[in-house]
């Protein structure tokens, strides 16, 4: 029972208000609850790396996937290369966009007090 409600979870889990820290995070926890829950056996010490290695992927689709709209072109990216980074570097690369995008929104914040505090010294001339 468990292990169908992580894996509920995990295919519904959004970012909403969480930074990308927080919703890694949170995904990342799932995954060890899932791990926790359903352990798997291998039969060869190999097995268990092949095994995250074809779960991977997976993960890092449900992390594109639950990403809110601002990092829709950057997960489109990450999709559409032929081989898919591993989870870490899918956070890392949003993780990057995230800063872009809020020095983004800050800059114009900036130019604007630069221009207006220019302007009032100009006519106090």
């Amino acid at each position: 029972m468990q292990v169908s409600r992580i894996l509920h979870e995990m295919w519904h889990f959004r970012q909403d208000q969480k930074s990308v820290t927080e919703y890694a995070g949170e995904l990342k926890k799932l995954y060890r609850d899932l791990e926790f829950f359903r352990p798997f056996k291998p039969h060869d010490p190999r097995d268990l790396t092949l095994l995250r290695e074809w779960f991977e992927p997976l993960l890092v689709q449900v992390f594109l996937e639950g990403l809110n709209p601002e990092f829709k072109l950057r997960s489109q990216m990450i999709q559409a290369s032929p081989d898919w980074p591993t989870l870490d570097e899918t956070i890392a690369s949003i993780l990057e966009e995230e800063t872009r995008l809020a020095n983004q929104e800050a800059m114009p914040q900036m130019h604007g007090d630069n221009r207006a505090a220019l302007t009032h010294t100009q006519s106090s001339m």
